[in-house]
């Protein structure tokens, strides 16, 4: 059986559920292969994408728009409030449903989380079979 470790770069650009990742679940659904992650990519890679959720719910406009009305905009900033609210709370409710995907894709893929125990991802590295590979450079190989 053939071992890779896919990093925090892999993983971003290739997502979870491109064509590429799709041929890894065919490999290990076929015992080709075993990934391993280890948990400080999978940390990592996790914290990155709640970085771009948040980024992409953030805009300087909804927080500045209440400037620009020439009257006591009192009204118009109770609802700019409730709509922050509501953006913190999608921000919550959609990393939640990040975490619960990228759980069951660590399930469906049978990945062997490492968990950050040098000795234990010492003993991973100097098996004889094992091969770090970026997944790209995997396909290459196979």
């Amino acid at each position: 059986m053939i071992h890779i470790i896919l990093d925090t770069n892999t993983l971003r650009q290739e997502g979870l559920h491109s064509r590429n990742m799709k041929i890894l679940r065919r490999m290990v659904k076929e015992n080709i292969l075993l990934i391993h992650i280890p948990e400080i990519v999978l940390n990592e890679f996790k914290t990155q994408k709640y970085e771009d959720i948040n980024k992409s719910l953030k805009t300087r406009d909804l927080e500045n728009t209440v400037n620009l009305f020439n009257y006591d905009p009192t009204h118009i900033g109770g609802l700019l409030k409730q709509i922050k609210i509501g953006l913190s709370d999608l921000q919550h409710d959609i990393e939640s449903d990040y975490d619960k995907e990228v759980n069951e894709w660590i399930k469906d893929f049978q990945i062997n989380i490492l968990k950050f125990d040098p000795i234990k991802i010492d003993n991973v590295m100097k098996k004889k079979r094992f091969m770090y590979l970026q997944m790209i450079k995997c396909f290459l190989v196979i």
